[in-house]
């Protein structure tokens, strides 16, 4: 029997082309994308899948494709991308091919709800070239009434790059559940924000995800109680009636909304991260130095004069609990080796002869490390583990901690850190009341081994309590709190000294 791949195939090798064999749209060999086949592989292919289609790996010959299955996203590929001299007609829509010879164009599928997918630097992408059936429709060029595989070969050769401006413009182009601008309409107290409708086919995706990411909002404001899963569901069905095309039955909606509020409420739909960095690269750099990070976020917050600090290690020690002189000596020695610290002066004996260091650059962290090193009577390496939770996940949120996936086996920001080091930070961190295990069962190997609810809302900092230039805007949490418990409050880190210009530690 004779199918598109017997048919086509001398065709396509003659013009200098390797297509794969296709069932349908599967591939019927693996590595298909590493290189091209030899003259053997192709009889080989011929012989065993004569009635496969002709698959061509975007990858491997340098291609992004643009595909497009309505005619929505057809137009917006005339009026952004610019045209191409090679598109192919497919069963319900158009590819439009353009160069991508360094791969730097990454392969999405609906990108932001957007009506179409790109076939790029994937390492499985190809597209189904011209010659190929697939419901009843062969693909052929635009303008051909016939398949010519020389001129489809001809055209391949002179493609014009996307160039990266186009692809921002087209990848941004609002389509779905996009925030544009303010409010044309209200269900009850939800305020709907306007964007380019919502076609059928992407309904349950688009408005699950929204469901997913508001959910967040709603926990914060109304807690886990039944209010919060009513306003969820309010601002689906308003989601749905307003943005979608054809809106979904309401019970559908609800249904939906009703399972991303479960998810949320187990820790499966965690919160995003907040991509923070600062935390995360300090961590890299003093991993194994805890004390010297703890000392770093101190100084830093401490009100001191960063320019000129005179730093005693007995002092140093004196002010901070648990501390011994040789843990500051330690501590100020990782500072001036990771380029934090800078000497000044050297110190030598006697009493107001202590070294003058100028600070660098601040750490900065929504956590007081004051109040968190008394909290934790010292233990520098919880409250470096808690500082990153918070930076991360934010004060009073979910937060999964792995020690075997944190630990130097696995690598990251804790790569300098042993597990057992980390299950003893993590129990310090909960014995002190910052963290809460939560009981859950271990969904699936992806799931992390423990999830653990955030308390840290006692040890962030108050508003005021350092100095301008290196305060970060606080938390709603930070703002929430009036002060730090009298009982938690730590004595006194620092002393006036009179008018001395210096600051003294």
């Amino acid at each position: 029997m004779t199918g598109p791949y017997r048919r086509w195939i001398a065709d396509y090798r003659d013009s200098g082309l390797h297509p794969f064999p296709v069932n349908g749209k599967r591939p019927c060999v693996t590595a298909y994308g590493a290189r091209r086949p030899g003259p053997a592989a192709l009889d080989r292919w011929t012989e065993a899948f004569p009635l496969a289609n002709l698959g061509l790996p975007t990858r491997r010959e340098g291609l992004a494709v643009l595909d497009a299955d309505e005619s929505a996203a057809i137009e917006l590929f005339k009026a952004v991308a610019g045209d191409t001299p090679l598109r192919v007609l497919t069963r319900r829509g158009e590819h439009w091919y353009f160069a991508d010879p360094t791969g730097a164009i990454a392969s999405a599928v609906h990108p932001n709800g957007q009506p179409f997918d790109i076939r790029a630097s994937g390492k499985a992408d190809y597209v189904l070239v011209p010659g190929s059936e697939h419901g009843g429709v062969t693909y052929r060029l635009a303008g051909e009434e016939e398949v010519s595989v020389a001129e489809f070969a001809r055209r391949l050769k002179a493609l014009p790059t996307l160039e990266p401006a186009k692809l921002r413009e087209l990848l941004q182009q609002p389509h779905g559940l996009v925030r544009v601008r303010p409010v044309v309409a209200r269900r009850g107290e939800t305020v709907i924000l306007t964007g380019a409708p919502i076609v059928v086919g992407t309904r349950n995706d688009t408005l699950f995800k929204a469901a997913c990411r508001d959910a967040h909002d709603v926990r914060r404001r109304l807690g886990d109680a039944d209010d919060g899963l009513a306003d969820l569901v309010d601002r689906v069905q308003a989601y749905n009636e307003t943005l979608c095309v054809e809106p979904m039955p309401a019970a559908e909606a609800e249904k939906l909304a009703e399972s991303a509020w479960t998810r949320t409420l187990s820790g499966v739909n965690r919160p995003p991260a907040r991509h923070r960095r600062h935390i995360r690269d300090a961590l890299r750099r003093l991993g194994r130095q805890v004390r010297g990070l703890a000392l770093w976020g101190w100084l830093t917050q401490s009100g001191l004069d960063t320019n000129d600090i005179d730093l005693a290690p007995g002092r140093v020690a004196a002010a901070i609990p648990g501390w011994k002189a040789h843990d500051a000596e330690a501590a100020i020695s990782a500072l001036v080796s990771a380029g934090v610290l800078r000497l000044l002066q050297a110190g030598g004996k006697g009493r107001g002869k202590a070294a003058r260091y100028c600070l660098i650059e601040p750490l900065v962290s929504d956590v007081s490390f004051a109040v968190g090193l008394h909290r934790l009577k010292g233990d520098a390496a919880a409250l470096m583990l808690l500082v990153f939770l918070v930076d991360r996940w934010d004060a009073a949120s979910n937060a999964p901690i792995s020690a075997e996936g944190m630990s130097q086996l696995v690598g990251g920001p804790f790569g300098g850190w042993t597990k057992v080091k980390i299950v003893k930070a993590r129990d310090h961190l909960a014995a002190a009341g910052l963290i809460e295990r939560l009981e859950m069962k271990r969904i699936s190997a992806r799931q992390p081994r423990a999830m653990f609810q955030m308390r840290a809302a006692s040890v962030l900092k108050i508003p005021g309590n350092v100095p301008v230039d290196i305060h970060r805007p606080p938390s709603r949490e930070a703002l929430s709190i009036a002060a730090v418990r009298d009982s938690e409050q730590p004595p006194d880190l620092v002393r006036a000294v009179g008018n001395r210009p210096k600051s003294r530690v």
